[in-house]
């Protein structure tokens, strides 16, 4: 597991938590739950990519391609969401609606 944060010039990324599994030689898959920009992805690809894996391929439960700023290859997609903002079953919105049963557009929610 990896945890990345933005910096506040918004360019900059920062890994807070390092993986500790090695991945030189072997088959790598990164899992994010939704990808806007793509930048953070490509970010973690690149970082991992310079420890030599055998491979290594992208997974998104939610993508947006059409919002992405980077060149990326997701190779195993869940669905394609052109809406703002998702939230629920872990994705949050200002910290909020985080802990809903499922994913929910944004304009959705109950009282939000």
């Amino acid at each position: 597991m990896l945890a990345i944060r933005s910096l506040t010039d918004s360019q900059t990324l920062q890994i807070v938590k390092d993986t500790n599994a090695a991945v030189e030689g072997r088959h790598v898959v990164i899992v994010d739950t939704l990808v806007r920009t793509g930048r953070t992805l490509d970010y973690i690809a690149r970082t991992i990519r310079a420890r030599g894996p055998a491979s290594l391929r992208l997974c998104a439960l939610f993508d947006r391609p059409d919002a992405h700023s980077v060149d990326i290859e997701i190779a195993y997609r869940g669905f394609d969401c052109p809406t703002e903002h998702l939230v629920g079953y872990g994705l949050d919105y200002d910290g909020r609606f985080r802990e809903l049963p499922a994913c929910f557009e944004m304009s959705a929610v109950p009282c939000a």
